[in-house]
């Protein structure tokens, strides 16, 4: 790309391939993020192996002109959906959805970049109206892909 849109700007360095190890050490979370559609939005497809078994998702980033923030629509292998948005507060990405499957819960993340080929992500979910949090990954860059 060699003009990325400013909305996109905050996620533009997760272009290119990720390998993320929860903290517990029981799931590995692969990711790989491209442009999609010449930069109009960004595609991501991950899978993980763990002790919970295999998962795998899809999303799409998109710019949502009317409430002026970055949306994205995400479903998984086992048929569950959620859609939400992210807010950029600082150097962090904080993103908010609703997960609709098999149980369905309102969720938070806040992805923090280390350096330019690494980044934290942090899952909190909603439940019986408080908020926990389920994991933190830590990614590593496996593949790289300049984002501009």
């Amino acid at each position: 790309m060699s003009t990325i849109a400013e909305h996109f700007q905050p996620l533009a360095f997760l272009i290119g391939d990720w390998k993320g190890e929860f903290a517990d050490g029981s799931t590995t979370d692969f990711q790989h993020f491209e442009w999609d559609q010449n930069g109009l939005f960004i595609a991501n497809r991950h899978h993980s192996h763990g002790q919970r078994g295999d998962h795998a998702g899809q999303s799409i980033y998109a710019w949502d002109p009317v409430d002026k923030r970055v949306v994205f629509f995400y479903w998984d292998n086992t048929g569950g959906t959620s859609r939400g948005h992210f807010d950029v507060v600082g150097d962090e990405l904080h993103a908010e959805e609703e997960y609709r499957g098999a149980h369905s819960y309102k969720m938070r993340s806040v992805w923090r970049p280390v350096g330019e080929d690494a980044y934290e992500a942090e899952q909190f979910a909603q439940r019986d109206g408080e908020w926990r949090s389920l994991w933190t990954t830590r990614y590593e860059r496996t593949a790289s892909q300049p984002a501009s």
